[in-house]
């Protein structure tokens, strides 16, 4: 307490220099040296006295200070203590649950490993066994190779013994056909010789006609060689022509089809120009749209920035403007405090006034805000609004160049087809040219020809009709040599026919024979194939049968693999339950401790902070005290000085202006002495409260900061875990659910392509329960698809339902933040109720002071009275200063009272919010263990679910493998039967066409006998019948020649008649072509015209459309503009 000191020592050190002051500027009466010596001294004696007083404080600070400092002490053990206590508490329920969770991840280890065992023995027992199995198709295979072995040397040696008797019947038919051979030609040669002879003597009378007719035939070729000479130089003159004609049309067509190909190589040119310049439009556009909504981006982010700092700048603003108030209106009040004498109405109206400054500070800071936002919104509306239309203007002009470059893609083929009608146009009308042409020579090339034929035909008829004469002597001699020649090869096909039958009924008995060992072998090679076939169908059926029970054995093995795995599934699904639920439990526990830890803490800073208030309380009451001493040292000092001055000095009126001014002014300096040493008291306790205030903010809050951030960790750490075990599961469902999406696939293909081997090879029935059973697994594996989609969406929905969860814990925390700061302002409201309290009482007693002090100096009439009115004056501070101190008595009792009452409701709160929040745990752990239960036993019941379906499907699958080796095995039995049925039907095929050969060699015998007789009977009769038919045949020839020259001569007669009507055949023929070309070239000239007419009114309808559809875009950009527009100006009005 050095102010008091300070005080004390001005308030000394301004009384003795103003005696001083007194002391040298007169020593007149009545203020003389002793008198103003007699006041130093009183003076020195009672500042002397305060002195002693002033050094009570130290002891009081010191005491103050020392026990708090052993209160502080206390506490950070206790805290210490505590912290301890929670650190070893934490770390046991740690260490306890975390050893329940490894023994039960042990546990589960463990069964991990027993299955992972026993899946592999399972293995190795389907290795083994598809190990014997193959061992047993091995030994199978090799008595398959024996048979076959064995079965090979049986056909091999009936194959030789076949061979040997096939050769030795051969060579006996060789034998005999040889002597049948040498008895044939003995037979004819003289008979051959006679007729040769005869034949002879014909045939020279035959050359000798030939010859004549040679000569004539070859006089008339040479004639008819010159004929066609001139025929074929007249026919190259015409093909000149033809091709003359050709090469100019064809020249033609070409040009035609040159400007065509022209003509479309500089349309196409133009269409790909103009497709660039669209592509090129079309570049600009997207580039300019994507900068110029880059730069609105960037304007609206530029907006924002502004906004924001607008606003900090005004909420600045404000805050200086509402501290310039505050202390215009501290100054008017210190002011008013220390001129004023009436202080309370004048005060409530200086701060009514203020706070309506005030609050008229801050609605406008609103309005301003409220503009700013107005103004922000209202720019990014406008922004958006700009991005709208540009974004309108790119979709207009991007439609706008598709329909132009549709537009032009459609006239450009039109055009095309413009450029190939003209071309078709100018080829058809070059070829109308060329045949006209071509035909006008064909007409005069005909009539040239016709009269050449006709002089042909007339020599040609002549010719003939020689030549025919020469021709039937010429056949008349060879009748007759033919009727020799037939005679003699009638006689030699007698005795060839003789001669063949013999060989025939010789190789046909030959052949019978061969037959019957023929059917033997044939007997032999069926059993062979037969048998082969048999061990063939053992082998196969036998590797059939084995791979069955192979596939049972490992369909089993691998249903138990599965099975197990599905039951270690169930079992960790429990296990990570079990340890979710003691990962609960621990954490209950440890929020339960740590809010015990923060409740405990609580209460040792409110029991800490109320025994701080003991001390501050007394500290406070102890400075009220040497205040009170210091006062009434001061008044004392003052009754004294003014005891010596009236004791010394007359009351005569001539004195009052030297004693009265001195009086005044002397009470003046010790009123000062007054009022300084209640602001210091008042600055002292100031700033004790302000220090209580901080103190009571560090040390109380900052267990309930503490507590609501652990709980807050606490439950967001709880709610994340959740959120990332769920997060797994998911992620787990989906690999899941591609891979049955891939299997899904693979069933697919397989059951495509087994149908289609079905279908392709006709074998239904053995393919039929393969794609039966692919189609179960495929429907299992889409119903596990369902199920899994399913148990997906629950997922999500916990997810979903986690985040909310996790937004509302953020929430709650906030809000309880937000709670404690308005706790903190709630619970200092008493101490700032004692400042202010304090500042109005000790400002109210200055200023009561101020305006005794100012009161009227008394007239030189009154002097004489003026101790008593001094006396009274001197009373009345004392009165005032009592009163003063009163009052801070009443403030502090009254503060002391309230807050004990604050303590004790503090502690109930503490206790009333430790039981809210043990409360709130409990409840929030049974809501979170029966939605985790909730959850646990419905995937648990679909687990369950699980394992009955594979169950079930597993039983169905031994039924069917069951069932296909039951199949199997009549399949064998059916195979077996068939090849038992094929042997005998081999024996008896055998016996069959054996007795048949036997039947067929007595027949042939019959029938050889038979054929020899009907070829004799039939020589003798065709020997007649030739005879006849040559003497026929002369006579017929005698008459077909003068029919003949009678119709030549017709011939000769008709060519005049024949030539004429040719010509005018021709004639009218030219006439025809002629007609029909004329027609043909209208019929092109019309359809070339409609066609270009058709072209145009294409081009016109694409036009119409193209501008149809321009208007349409443009009126539907207007609208669209005029939409966004309205939409715009709406959202203006309502910003």
């Amino acid at each position: 307490m050095a102010a008091y000191e300070e005080t004390l020592d001005a308030l000394k050190t301004k009384l003795l220099e103003y005696l001083k002051r007194s002391e040298n500027s007169s020593s007149q009466e009545p203020l003389t040296f002793s008198l103003l010596n007699s006041l130093r001294k009183s003076v020195l004696s009672y500042t002397k006295k305060m002195n002693l007083i002033c050094n009570k404080i130290k002891p009081q600070e010191q005491s103050y200070t020392s026990a708090f400092d052993s209160l502080s002490k206390e506490y950070s053990k206790k805290e210490k203590e505590l912290e301890a206590k929670l650190r070893k508490d934490t770390q046991d329920i740690i260490s306890k649950y975390d050893d329940k969770i490894n023994t039960l991840k042990d546990e589960i280890k463990e069964k991990e490993k027993e299955i992972h065992f026993e899946e592999n023995n399972i293995l190795m027992d389907i290795e083994f066994f598809i190990m014997a199995s193959d061992q047993n198709k091995e030994m199978f295979e090799a008595e398959y190779n024996e048979n076959v072995s064995r079965f090979n040397y049986q056909i091999q040696i009936a194959s030789d013994s076949y061979s040997e008797n096939t050769i030795r019947f051969n060579d006996l038919l060789s034998k005999e056909i040889e002597k049948l051979e040498e008895k044939y030609k003995l037979s004819l040669i003289d008979y051959d010789k006679d007729t040769e002879r005869i034949i002879s003597h014909y045939q020279k009378n035959v050359d000798e006609l030939n010859q004549i007719l040679a000569k004539k035939i070859d006089d008339f070729n040479k004639f008819q060689a010159q004929k066609r000479q001139k025929k074929v130089k007249e026919s190259m003159e015409f093909n000149d022509k033809i091709r003359a004609l050709v090469s100019l049309r064809n020249e033609k067509n070409q040009e035609a089809r040159n400007e065509y190909a022209r003509k479309q190589a500089e349309a196409q040119e133009t269409k790909e120009s103009k497709r660039q310049q669209y592509q090129m439009e079309s570049q600009k556009i997207s580039k300019e749209f994507v900068l110029n909504m880059t730069a609105l981006d960037d304007r609206i982010s530029t907006l924002k920035k502004e906004f924001n700092d607008a606003q900090d700048q005004e909420k600045r603003a404000l805050e200086y403007r509402l501290l310039e108030l505050k202390k215009e209106e501290e100054k008017l009040l210190h002011d008013l405090y220390t001129t004023s004498t009436s202080t309370k109405k004048s005060a409530k109206k200086i701060k009514s006034e203020y706070y309506g400054y005030q609050e008229i500070e801050r609605k406008n800071t609103d309005k301003a805000l409220s503009h700013l936002e107005k103004a922000y919104l209202a720019n990014s509306e406008k922004t958006n609004y700009q991005k709208k239309l540009l974004d309108l203007d790119r979709t207009f002009n991007m439609k706008f160049i598709v329909e132009n470059e549709t537009y032009d893609n459609k006239k450009f083929q039109e055009i095309n087809n413009e450029f190939e009608i003209d071309m078709n146009h100018a080829v058809q009308i070059n070829d109308l040219e060329y045949n006209r042409e071509a035909n006008k020579l064909r007409s005069e090339n005909n009539l040239k020809t016709l009269k050449e034929e006709r002089n042909f035909d007339e020599a040609d008829a002549l010719h003939q009709i020689e030549t025919e004469k020469l021709i039937c002597q010429i056949k008349s001699i060879k009748y007759e040599i033919a009727s020799f020649e037939e005679i003699q090869k009638l006689l030699h096909k007698f005795e060839s026919d003789k001669f063949t039958t013999t060989i025939n009924f010789k190789t046909v008995n030959n052949l019978l024979e061969v037959e019957k060992c023929k059917v033997l072998d044939t007997l032999n090679k069926s059993m062979y194939n037969l048998n082969v076939k048999s061990s063939k169908m053992v082998l196969d059926t036998s590797n059939k049968a084995i791979d069955l029970k192979n596939k049972e054995y490992e369909q089993k093995g691998k249903a138990k693999i599965k099975r197990n795995r599905m039951v270690l599934n169930t079992e960790q699904k429990l296990v990570e339950y079990q340890i979710e639920s003691f990962k609960r439990d621990k954490a209950l526990e440890l929020a339960v401790l740590n809010r015990n830890f923060f409740f405990e803490l609580d209460t040792l800073g409110h029991d800490f902070l109320a025994s701080k208030f003991k001390l501050e309380y007394k500290n406070i009451m102890g400075n009220l005290s040497i205040l009170t001493e210091i006062i009434t040292m001061i008044h004392y000092m003052e009754t004294d000085l003014l005891k010596i001055l009236y004791d010394n000095v007359s009351t005569r009126p001539e004195y009052k202006e030297v004693v009265w001014p001195f009086i005044n002014e002397l009470l003046s300096i010790i009123f000062q002495g007054y009022q300084r040493a209640l602001s210091i008291f008042h600055d002292t306790t100031d700033t004790m409260i302000h220090e209580r205030i901080e103190f009571e903010e560090t040390l109380k809050y900052k267990g309930f900061y503490k507590n609501i951030e652990a709980n807050y960790k606490g439950e967001l750490s709880g709610f994340i875990d959740k959120k990332e075990y769920y997060l797994k599961q998911i992620n787990d469902v989906s690999a899941q659910l591609e891979n049955n999406k891939g299997l899904l696939f693979s069933l697919d293909n397989d059951l495509y392509a087994r149908r289609k081997n079905a279908k392709r090879t006709g074998n239904y029935d053995s393919e039929l329960k393969e794609i039966q059973d692919t189609t179960l697994q495929y429907h299992d594996v889409e119903n596990e698809n369902l199920r899994l989609s399913k148990k997906l969406l629950v997922l999500q929905k916990e997810v979903s339902r986690i985040d909310n969860q996790i937004s509302q814990v953020n929430l709650s925390y906030t809000r309880q933040q937000d709670e404690i700061k308005k706790m903190q302002m709630t619970n200092a409201q008493s101490y700032f109720e004692l400042e202010k309290s304090l500042e109005r009482h000790i400002s109210s007693s200055i200023a009561d002071m101020n305006v005794k002090l100012r009161e009227q100096d008394i007239d030189s009439n009154e002097f004489q009275n003026s101790i008593s009115i001094v006396k009274d004056k001197n009373e009345a501070f004392l009165k005032l200063s009592l009163d003063f101190i009163e009052g801070v008595y009443q403030i502090m009792y009254r503060f002391s009272n309230n807050e004990q009452d604050a303590i004790i409701k503090s502690a109930e709160i503490l206790e009333a919010g430790y039981k809210t929040d043990l409360s709130e745990l409990d409840r929030d752990d049974k809501n979170e263990r029966a939605n985790a239960k909730a959850i646990y036993i419905r995937e648990d019941q679909a687990r369950q679910e699980e394992i009955i379906r594979f169950d079930k499907d597993v039983i169905q699958d031994s039924i069917s493998m069951k069932q296909s080796i039951s199949n199997h095995d009549a399949l064998v039995k059916k195979l077996t039967q068939n090849i038992q049925e094929e042997m005998t039907q081999a024996n008896q095929t055998f016996y069959q066409d054996y007795y048949a050969i036997c039947d067929n060699q007595k027949d042939v015998v019959d029938k050889h006998a038979k054929d020899i007789k009907n070829l004799e009977t039939e020589y003798q009769r065709n020997r007649v019948i030739i005879f006849d038919r040559f003497k026929k045949s002369k006579a017929q020839l005698k008459s077909m020649l003068e029919e003949y020259i009678s119709s030549r001569n017709e011939i000769l007669q008709h060519l005049p008649i024949a030539e004429k009507e040719n010509e005018k055949a021709f004639h009218l023929d030219d006439i025809k072509k002629s007609i029909e070309l004329d027609e043909t070239y209208q019929e092109i000239k019309t359809k070339s015209t409609t066609s270009m007419k058709e072209v145009l009114k294409k081009m016109d309808l694409i036009k119409a459309a193209f501008d149809s559809k321009q208007a349409e875009i443009e009126r539907n950009h207007k609208m669209s503009k005029q939409k966004e527009r309205r939409n715009h100006q709406a959202q203006l009005r309502r910003i």
